[in-house]
C-alpha cells in the first residue's frame, strides 16, 4: 500500500514491511533526475546515526519498511555536551526496534564507533569549507564528517538532514547544489560524479535521505509505518541541562519550536527559548 504526501511523492507505508529482505549487493537506480548518473545504492546501507529525530526515522525507515541492512556509525566528539545522551539514546531506540519487529536483529548491524579527535584533518577539504562559510554559516562539523569519510574511503555515507522550507546554513548551501535520484522507488539527494564546484567537492562522499522531508512529513511516515512512538523517544538538545532537560536556547531547540513542535521541550526549557527571545528583541531595538 502507498500514500502520497503533500510534494506528491510515492510513500510506502506499514504494508510494505513484507517486502523482500536485500542481502549485501546493490540496488539499481529506478530513474533519475535528467542526465545525472548516480551509480548503485550500496548496501548495507551506512549512516550516520546520532539518536536524533533525522537519522532515527531513516534508521527505522530502512529496516522495518524496506528491509535494507543497516550499518550505523557514530563519531564520538568528546566536546559535546550532549555525546553521553546520544548514546544511551542510541541504545534504548535500538531495544524498540528488536522489541517491535524481530526481523530487525538480523538487518540492523552493532554501532561502529569512532573517535572525532582521531580523524585525520585533510587542510584541502578544510579550505573549501571555510570558501563556502564565506556564503553561508554551518556547523563546523561538517568539516571533520568529510575528512572522517575519505579516510575510512566512505563513497556513500548516509548522512539525514531535514527539508526546510526557509532554508539556511548548510541547507541553503545543499539545496543549491544537490541533484534528486530514485532508488528502488524512492527519493534520495546526492553529487553525482558529472557535478562541480566547492560544495560537491567536500559533500560528495554523503548520501541525503531525507532532504526532500520535513520533520512534519516524516512524522506522518512513522505514523503510517507504525513507529512513532520511537521518533517520539529521540534527543536532540546540544546542550542539555542537569538531568538531562533540554536547554530550549541551542539551534535545534530553537529549531523545534520555530517549526510547530514544541512538545518535544519540557516546560522549562521552553521558558528559557521565550525569555531568550524577548532578550533578543530587546537587543535590537
Amino acid at each position: 500500500m502507498s500514500l502520497k504526501n503533500q510534494s506528491g511523492e510515492m510513500r510506502e507505508v506499514a504494508g510494505d514491511r513484507a517486502s523482500a529482505k536485500r542481502s549485501e549487493g546493490d540496488l539499481r537506480v529506478m530513474s533519475a533526475a535528467g542526465d545525472v548518473d548516480a551509480g548503485d545504492l550500496q548496501m548495507p546501507i551506512k549512516l550516520l546515526w546520532t539518536g536524533g529525530w533525522d537519522s532515527t526515522y531513516w534508521l527505522a525507515y530502512a529496516t522495518l519498511v524496506k528491509r535494507y541492512p543497516v550499518h550505523p556509525i557514530y563519531v564520538i566528539d568528546a566536546r559535546r555536551k550532549s555525546t553521553l545522551i546520544e548514546i544511551q539514546t542510541m541504545g534504548k531506540l535500538r531495544e524498540w526496534l528488536l522489541a517491535e519487529d524481530s526481523e530487525v536483529s538480523g538487518l540492523l548491524g552493532p554501532v561502529e564507533y569512532h573517535c572525532a579527535e582521531d580523524v585525520v584533518r585533510d587542510e584541502e577539504v578544510i579550505r573549501k569549507y571555510q570558501e563556502l562559510r564565506r556564503i553561508e554559516k554551518f556547523g563546523k562539523q561538517y568539516d571533520w564528517l568529510t575528512c572522517f569519510a575519505l579516510q575510512h574511503e566512505h563513497d556513500q555515507l548516509h548522512m539525514c538532514i531535514e527539508k526546510s522550507h526557509n532554508p539556511r546554513g548548510v541547507n541553503s548551501v545543499l539545496k543549491r547544489c544537490l541533484h534528486e535520484v530514485r532508488w528502488d522507488g524512492r527519493t534520495y539527494h546526492v553529487f553525482p560524479e558529472s557535478s562541480y564546484g566547492t560544495a560537491s567537492e567536500v559533500f560528495s562522499p554523503f548520501v541525503f535521505p531525507t532532504f526532500h522531508l520535513t520533520k512534519q512529513d516524516m512524522q506522518q511516515s512513522a505514523e503510517e509505518c507504525g513507529f512513532e512512538e520511537l521518533l517520539s523517544m529521540t534527543w536532540f538538545c546540544h546542550s542539555p541541562r542537569r538531568k538531562g532537560v533540554p536547554c530550549g536556547v541551542c539551534v535545534p531547540c530553537i529549531e523545534l519550536m520555530k517549526i510547530g513542535m514544541p512538545e518535544r521541550l519540557r516546560p522549562e526549557s521552553r521558558l528559557r527559548y521565550h525569555i531568550k527571545k524577548l532578550f533578543s528583541r530587546g537587543e535590537k531595538t
